[in-house]
């Protein structure tokens, strides 16, 4: 008798119970967290387009000042990569832009000089990705895009963290610029948030 008093409790109480809280935990795991993971790249994704537009432009004025008769060409590139790598931005100020070639040969970086003037066709992450290649891909393709990637975490060499970056090509010179924001604030917002609903 009080077997199935015990299996009848079980039955009824604990295991649509037991049932209810797995359906919310996977109901968390396969839509709560990939939605807000979504819109927290989405906003990153918005913040890296308008912030390389607004850089992009400073090649567009003085290629607008050689159009004039105002710069030569060659002037007008140095002066571009000069305030091109002077701009800063993030909370810390160490983001940053980056300029390639169509090649893909470093034009600017502000932080790896080593890159600067070589070749970049067989630079790799630690997962093979060639972010350069991408970018003369998508430079080529459609002019803009997304690339993601690991790259070591701002002027620490010694860590290595997902990357998302927005290129624009800039035809005109064979340029290719862009900028990238570390996507390890996410990665642990999206684990306090796991941590939180379990």
């Amino acid at each position: 008798m009080k077997n199935l008093v015990k299996t009848s409790f079980f039955r009824r109480i604990v295991a649509p119970a037991m049932l209810a809280i797995l359906l919310f935990l996977a109901a968390v795991f396969a839509f709560v967290i990939p939605a807000f993971e979504h819109n927290a790249i989405d906003q990153k994704k918005r913040m890296l387009l308008e912030l390389t537009n607004t850089a992009w432009s400073i090649l567009n004025n003085y290629q607008n000042e050689v159009d004039a008769g105002l710069l030569d060409s060659a002037m007008a590139r140095t002066k571009a990569i000069a305030e091109v790598e002077a701009l800063r931005y993030g909370p810390d100020k160490k983001d940053y832009f980056w300029i390639i070639d169509e090649e893909p040969v470093m034009v600017m970086h502000p932080y790896v000089h080593e890159l600067m003037g070589r070749s970049l066709h067989d630079y790799a992450d630690p997962d093979g990705t060639k972010p350069f290649i991408e970018a003369t891909h998508i430079a080529q393709q459609s002019g803009e895009g997304f690339i993601r990637y690991k790259w070591q975490f701002k002027d620490d060499s010694t860590r290595i963290v997902p990357k998302l970056s927005f290129v624009k090509a800039f035809p005109k010179w064979g340029w290719i610029i862009g900028t990238g924001i570390y996507l390890d604030d996410v990665e642990h917002e999206i684990a306090q948030l796991t941590n939180k609903l379990l």
